[in-house]
């Protein structure tokens, strides 16, 4: 059984862009370092860093 906050932030994710799920996917649920989801995602360190925190913003 799920609890109410997993589903929240389920719910809340799903509302992001596919990058922005990528990312926080990569980076929160499978413990990756900026730079390794820089590098997997062919994108600039910054950029990954951009969307961890407009994400949380969102």
């Amino acid at each position: 059984m799920q609890s109410d906050d997993y589903k929240l932030i389920r719910r809340e994710i799903s509302w992001l862009s596919k990058i922005q799920r990528e990312v926080i996917y990569l980076h929160y649920y499978e413990g990756k370092k900026i730079s390794y989801i820089s590098h997997a995602l062919n994108l600039p360190e910054g950029t990954v860093k951009w969307h961890l925190y407009d994400a949380k913003n969102s």
